[in-house]
C-alpha cells in the first residue's frame, strides 16, 4: 500500500518500493498508543495484548525486510 502511494506522488519504482518497506513498521509511538488507550478504558486487555504482540513482531521483522527488498532492488538493477 505504502508503495502504490509512493509512486503515485512520481516516485520511481524502486524508491517507492525501498519507501514502503522503510513504512512498513508500526513503530515504537504505538507502543505509548496503546498504552493509553488501555489507561483510559478505550481498549480491553486482549487488545492491547494483542497490539504489544503486533508491534513487537513488526519491529523485529523490518530490519529483514529492508535488508531483503534492499537486496531485491540490487538484484534487479544487476539483472537488467
Amino acid at each position: 500500500m505504502n508503495t502504490v502511494i509512493l509512486k503515485v506522488f512520481s516516485n520511481t519504482w524502486k524508491e517507492a518500493f525501498l519507501g514502503g518497506a522503510l513504512l512498513a513498521q508500526i513503530g515504537e509511538l504505538s507502543f505509548l498508543i496503546s498504552s493509553t488507550a488501555l489507561g483510559l478504558g478505550i481498549i480491553e486487555d486482549f487488545s492491547y495484548n494483542f497490539t504489544i504482540s503486533l508491534i513487537s513482531l513488526t519491529l523485529i521483522i523490518s530490519p529483514f525486510w529492508i535488508a531483503l527488498s534492499e537486496k531485491l532492488i540490487n538484484w534487479k538493477k544487476d539483472n537488467e
